[in-house]
């Protein structure tokens, strides 16, 4: 939507002047491009603040505080009706983008009721709302949780206040919320704050936002990208690799008007920006025989000269699912037959691929791994084909047993031919 959400008729922007909303039919056509390009879509839909559209037609709903401001963006919270709305409104998408395959969902919870007074969390506090705020999030999130993906959330609503008025605990969030950590203002906790209370944090700092605006607020530069620090967080303080789980850049519409930049113009100008930032180590893990070692079935490697030079600079791990299961090299030729792996003389080596799919996931996670580069077409590693089981060298749609654990666990996987 343009602008805050809601309508400013002294900047001739209305939410809905241009028609041009994403369908549910968009969206699916959106989400199949991205999985065919391995991109993993992570929908953001904001709540109980930045509602402004919605609540164009739902005006009843709309908070007002104890000095009889009303904002345009916010739910009532103390409305039963309202918040009753706010709540299925949240779990229709989350049940839509579960279904779609999506790992994660952003509920945002940030900015609450910030166009009646700077940071709406201060009235929040002020008229005594602010355990309805948390009490919202967790229940949002525990529907996240209960379809199987992680629910993430921006910083600024997480434990306002508790760093010196407040202890943190009376307004514990569900530990399992990992957090956007964007801004530190006012009472905005430190990122100590959040981490203590058992979330993980990811840099989202400012200084790496493009806002689209005629008089934008922010935007970041090639130079202030290409140099950014991934441990350094917004209120100053630095954090381990252990405790931050990843980086992410924004780049966002505040002004629909049509002074400001068009799609391609955006394009233009964000990815230098976007290639000094993505230039910078990544934690790659690797099938093992891409790298050169012999570990193949029969005895050989697959290495690729090409996925080599991609991996210039960043950290890489090799993992070889089928040797970590217990699995000799050079062994015989293994499919997938009726959702048992099997060598070709029809022994069942299923437990050796899936302790071998266990033990790499391990070797992921504690490298903290952003990605996963995978050899095409293998009963372990094949992402979206491999053999029938046949052993007739028949290709058909599926994963291999360790990228089906990977997309459970919402890791990042790639196959080596879309490098």
């Amino acid at each position: 939507c343009l602008g805050r959400g809601y309508s400013q008729p002294d900047k001739k922007m209305y939410p809905h002047a241009t028609d041009e909303y994403l369908s549910q039919a968009d969206m699916d056509e959106i989400i199949c491009y991205a999985n065919e390009k391995n991109i993993e879509i992570i929908p953001c839909i904001n709540a109980p603040g930045h509602m402004g559209a919605v609540l164009e037609y739902f005006p009843q709903f709309r908070y007002t505080d104890e000095c009889g401001r009303t904002s345009k963006s916010s739910i009532d919270l103390r409305s039963e009706e309202a918040a009753a709305f706010a709540y299925a409104f949240v779990e229709k998408y989350v049940k839509y983008f579960k279904d779609r395959g999506c790992h994660y969902f952003n509920l945002g919870a940030d900015e609450y009721a910030n166009d009646v007074e700077g940071m709406g969390f201060e009235g929040l506090i002020r008229d005594g709302l602010y355990g309805e705020f948390v009490t919202f999030l967790n229940r949002t999130a525990q529907m996240v949780l209960d379809e199987g993906m992680t629910p993430r959330i921006f910083n600024d609503g997480a434990y306002y206040g508790c760093d010196s008025s407040k202890n943190a605990t009376d307004y514990q969030l569900n530990p399992e919320i990992e957090v956007y950590y964007w801004e530190r203002y006012d009472q905005v906790s430190q990122v100590a704050t959040i981490i203590e209370q058992g979330h993980k944090v990811i840099n989202t700092n400012k200084c790496l936002y493009y806002v689209v605006a005629v008089d934008p607020w922010i935007c970041v530069t090639e130079e202030v990208a290409g140099n950014f620090d991934r441990n350094e967080f917004a209120d100053g303080s630095r954090v381990e690799d252990t405790e931050s789980i990843g980086t992410m850049m924004c780049i966002w519409c505040d002004d629909g008007r049509d002074e400001t930049m068009t799609t391609d113009e955006i394009m233009r100008a964000t990815l230098p920006i976007i290639e000094a930032n993505s230039g910078k180590g990544l934690k790659i893990a690797v099938s093992a025989c891409l790298l050169g070692e012999n570990c193949k079935y029969n005895g050989g490697n697959n290495y690729n000269e090409k996925l080599a030079e991609f991996l210039k600079g960043h950290e890489v791990v090799g993992v070889c699912p089928e040797v970590l299961g217990g699995l000799s090299t050079p062994r015989q030729s293994s499919e997938i037959v009726d959702g048992i792996v099997r060598h070709k003389d029809g022994t069942s080596v299923d437990e050796e691929f899936r302790k071998g799919a266990k033990a790499s996931l391990e070797i992921v996670k504690g490298m903290g791994a952003e990605l996963v580069i995978l050899q095409s077409r293998s009963p372990s590693c094949g992402i979206g084909t491999i053999y029938d089981g046949t052993f007739s060298k028949t290709l058909i749609s599926g994963d291999g047993v360790f990228v089906k654990l990977l997309k459970e666990n919402g890791i990042r996987v790639m196959d080596v031919k879309d490098i």
